[in-house]
């Protein structure tokens, strides 16, 4: 359970982060997650911004402590 949680968190950072940038989901993206001793990585990739304007392509991090 503390793992789904700290995934959803690393997510959620990573999304704000964006979203604070360029927000809007713009297009189709991808979320890697990595998971190590006592911590959890996502970072996600893909066009961010309004659905109808052709946006960057970016990547954000996020991370949370298991």
């Amino acid at each position: 359970m503390r793992d789904k949680l700290a995934i959803s968190s690393a997510v959620k950072d990573a999304y704000t982060q964006l979203d604070l940038i360029n927000p809007g989901l713009g297009g189709g993206f991808k979320v890697a997650i990595v998971r190590g001793e006592g911590r959890v990585a996502v970072a996600i990739f893909g066009k961010f911004g309004h659905a109808l304007v052709d946006g960057p392509e970016q990547v954000a991090v996020g991370m949370s402590v298991i």
